[in-house]
């Protein structure tokens, strides 16, 4: 149930929004309405939760609070902090009318460990329910009031967070156990932080005629005796070359070509820096440009990685041209941060201004720093930007990189950068940092390649295949040409499937995924197919993907099912039998195949509101799935 929290609104006004709503809240502390006119408004619903926030006048409350009470009101709340007289004597007026006690506790600044703690003391003071409400500062903060639900408790509750982490759990907390959450009447009118106005919340919850049905085993592969299926080639791979093949003289081939909108994009930026680019079948043909195009900006769609080569290399651009580049995206890639990689480009002696350190990005001046320090921490892909563009300056560099991360991706970039003839020193790797020492004046030379196959894709299908094979032993499955001992992360999958074993039921798994963030979603899919509980650390490399994929997972396979918490760095997942339901994708292409993979093993019929954020890595996934 929806409830219509009403602050500061005239009489008309709120009896006009009361009538349009099945529940409401009056905030009487922020409305100021008099006794009469409280009367009259709790008597013209059946279906009020009256609330007075004590201010330092308590006969002021105590007098709407009875008003509301004598009326007919459905719900009154009184908070945990309220004197224990006052406390008693509304407590008796709602017992006296029928009408619920809810005793409600409010941390604005954080959340607590000790929450059950504070819902026993909600009980001591007679709460018919119990509500409790945090300000999640992470999504761990709002897994942590979440959990409640799980406990065995005694009396109703409503538990959720405020806040930009806490949003979800407005929605999520009905799933679990609350019976009704709240709304702002408008996006003018929020009376919490983090509060949905009710359109946005009857949006959510009634679903989309729109939606897509995600096929079940029948319509898939799996139902084939033996099956393979064979990868396209890994963007994080392809975009590397693309861009190694466009700074070379002369002409480089790249096979295994298959296009995705990331590296459909990195085509288009190399064709605006000059190279001219032939497309063969699944063939590449790039040459490069001897002199670089004079840019004035750059487009780079919605791929973070193409985002973070392209900001040292802008740097390169603008000592040659003179000119400001202005490095722009769309969707997804506007709502993450950039800030370390912004920080990392001022250190090495750019002037760069972002929005707030969001795209769009203008950057101008020169790399001037022979020495340049960066923190790694957050990503991996600024460092190999810096790596293909530091080769290319006049001088020679020092590059450290504090406190590093994803360290196989930055092994995937040394591999490229050797393919085409660029040589790299490390003089010193600790778990600390690395430190680089690169030679200026080197030149890219084009080379002909093969593009490996992509991990992060083939985890879908391996996921896949091994929980039909342990449901129908007689079917076998093969991914075709998978490249091992691979720099690509997620080739994890493998050692992942390899604890999991062969048999029915599935064993769980431990896995370090801090290097591998893309595989979390599939192994959230793979661990409700195993027995027991399975553990994934990494969560801390989770909020900046194209969704925050730490809330996602558990926003919506809690939804359809899954028994998940977080705590600190580590996500456990208990083997449950996923259910049915309507899923949104959060315009997450790793989100949203997983969910396509969990369809395939569900009774019911899941429904996702968006596959078209796909095709940012793998356009043909739907294609190499379903039965042709």
């Amino acid at each position: 149930m929806i409830c219509v929290s009403i602050g500061e609104r005239s009489l008309n006004e709120a009896f006009s929004l009361m009538n349009d709503a099945e529940m409401v809240e009056i905030r009487a502390d922020l409305c100021k309405f008099t006794v009469e006119e409280i009367t009259f408004l709790v008597g013209s619903h059946p279906n009020v939760l009256f609330t007075c926030r004590l201010s330092d006048d308590i006969e002021y409350a105590r007098q709407r609070m009875v008003a509301a009470i004598e009326a007919g009101a459905a719900y009154v709340d009184i908070e945990i902090e309220a004197p224990k007289e006052y406390s008693d004597f509304i407590r008796e007026k709602a017992k006296e009318h029928n009408t619920k006690f809810i005793v409600s506790y409010h941390d604005f600044e954080t959340t607590s460990d000790d929450l059950l703690t504070i819902y026993d003391e909600c009980c001591k003071r007679g709460a018919d329910i119990v509500k409790i409400v945090t300000t999640a500062n992470s999504t761990q903060d709002a897994v942590k009031t979440l959990s409640l639900y799980k406990q065995n408790l005694k009396n109703p509750l409503l538990a959720f967070s405020m806040g930009k982490y806490g949003k979800f759990t407005r929605v999520l907390s009905l799933t679990m156990g609350a019976a009704f959450t709240y709304v702002a009447s408008s996006e003018y009118q929020l009376t919490a932080p983090g509060q949905y106005t009710k359109s946005e919340m009857e949006r959510i919850l009634s679903g989309d005629d729109s939606e897509f049905k995600a096929p079940k085993l029948s319509d898939t592969i799996f139902v084939e005796d033996d099956i393979s299926v064979k990868i396209p080639a890994s963007k994080s791979i392809a975009q590397r070359a693309i861009l190694a093949a466009a700074l070379s003289s002369g002409e480089s081939i790249l096979t295994n070509y298959e296009p995705c909108n990331d590296i459909s994009m990195a085509v288009e930026v190399i064709k605006k820096i000059g190279a001219k680019v032939t497309i063969l079948s699944d063939r590449l043909v790039i040459k490069g440009s001897d002199n670089i195009n004079k840019l004035n900006s750059i487009h780079i769609g919605e791929s973070g990685l193409l985002t973070r080569l392209m900001m040292p290399m802008s740097g390169y651009f603008t000592e040659l041209s003179g000119n400001c580049i202005d490095i722009t995206g769309h969707g997804s890639i506007l709502n993450r941060s950039i800030q370390e990689s912004v920080d990392a480009l001022s250190s090495a002696g750019l002037d760069c201004r972002s929005d707030n350190g969001h795209l769009p990005l203008n950057i101008y001046g020169a790399i001037s720093s022979e020495r340049i320090e960066i923190d790694g921490a957050k990503t991996s892909q600024i460092v190999s930007g810096f790596l293909m563009t530091l080769p290319l300056l006049s001088r020679d560099t020092v590059f450290i990189v504090k406190n590093p991360t994803s360290i196989p991706y930055i092994y995937l970039t040394l591999d490229m950068l050797k393919q085409f003839g660029i040589k790299v020193n490390i003089t010193e790797k600790t778990d600390e940092r690395i430190v680089f020492e690169i030679k200026g004046n080197q030149k890219y030379i084009a080379n002909t390649i093969t593009l490996d196959s992509d991990w992060s894709s083939a985890a879908f299908f391996a996921v896949a295949g091994r929980i039909a094979e342990v449901l129908h032993p007689e079917k076998h499955f093969v991914l075709e040409s998978m490249p091992t001992g691979t720099s690509q992360a997620d080739e994890a999958i493998v050692e992942v499937l390899n604890q999991c074993g062969t048999n029915y039921p599935l064993s769980p798994f431990c896995v370090d995924a801090t290097n591998s963030p893309d595989l979390f979603p599939i192994l959230a899919v793979l661990a409700c197919h195993c027995e027991g509980m399975s553990e994934i650390k990494g969560v801390c490399r989770l909020s900046q993907k194209e969704s925050n994929r730490a809330e996602a997972i558990y926003y919506e396979f809690t939804k359809l099912g899954a028994e998940i918490d977080i705590i600190d760095d580590i996500m456990y997942i208990k083997g449950s039998t996923i259910k049915g339901g309507r899923v949104s994708s959060h315009n997450d292409h790793r989100m949203a195949m997983s969910f396509i993979i969990a369809s395939l093993f569900t009774d019911e019929d899941i429904y996702l509101d968006d596959v078209k954020c796909i095709d940012k890595s793998f356009p043909t996934f739907l294609e190499k799935l379903t039965v042709r």
